[in-house]
């Protein structure tokens, strides 16, 4: 399965088989609001959250929060609720940045007064194997486009192949996932591009 229960939390701490939540799990129904599910999962790496409301009550808004240990928490988003609603209402948050390895996410429920609650943690794992990129077209005559499995290129260099860094002759634009290279002030020749998901040729014209 894409996600998985773990166990609830009151005040910040957790509230398994000793606490109000027998058997290690709690019971949507305690929200202040009727939550007919709450999913997560992985899309490539970024991680989609998508949950129902069939009621809310005095529901100011919804926090996004997420975890890599299940106690230290860090609040990654927020979305305004209905208020009072008696309809199915959908709600969508995506995490773009996730953690590697094991992510934790719960929402925190904010009524108009200032109290809130917090729903059921699901969690997700999201490898920490990132995908050589993509880059077209190869051979180039300076223009290139490179796609990535991430939003960032990180700490992108581009070498020779006598291994001399000409980074600072590529000019960079970046959009989202794809990112534009312009090698034109580069001679003719094989370059290597480096990025955090491994070594790419390049040949330029």
């Amino acid at each position: 399965p894409d996600s998985s229960d773990f166990y609830g939390f009151t005040g910040g701490k957790p509230t398994g088989p000793d606490g109000p939540c027998s058997g290690g799990t709690c019971s949507d129904a305690s929200l202040p609001i009727t939550l007919q599910y709450f999913t997560v999962k992985v899309d490539t790496r970024q991680v989609i959250l998508n949950w129902v409301t069939a009621s809310e009550t005095n529901n100011d808004f919804f926090s996004i929060e997420r975890s890599t240990d299940g106690y230290s928490w860090k609040t990654i988003q927020e979305l305004k609720g209905a208020g009072t609603s008696t309809a199915d209402l959908h709600y969508t948050s995506t995490d773009e940045n996730p953690n590697p390895g094991l992510n934790f996410y719960r929402q925190r429920q904010t009524d108009f007064d200032g109290s809130s609650t917090i729903s059921n943690i699901k969690s997700v794992e999201v490898s920490n194997e990132l995908e050589e990129p993509v880059v077209f077209p190869n051979p180039t005559n300076g223009p290139v486009s490179v796609s990535t499995s991430t939003n960032e290129l990180g700490d992108l260099r581009v070498y020779s192949i006598q291994g001399m860094d000409v980074t600072n002759q590529v000019h960079r634009q970046s959009s989202g996932n794809q990112h534009q290279l312009d090698l034109t002030q580069l001679p003719s020749g094989l370059y290597l591009l480096q990025t955090p998901g491994g070594i790419t040729k390049v040949y330029k014209q």
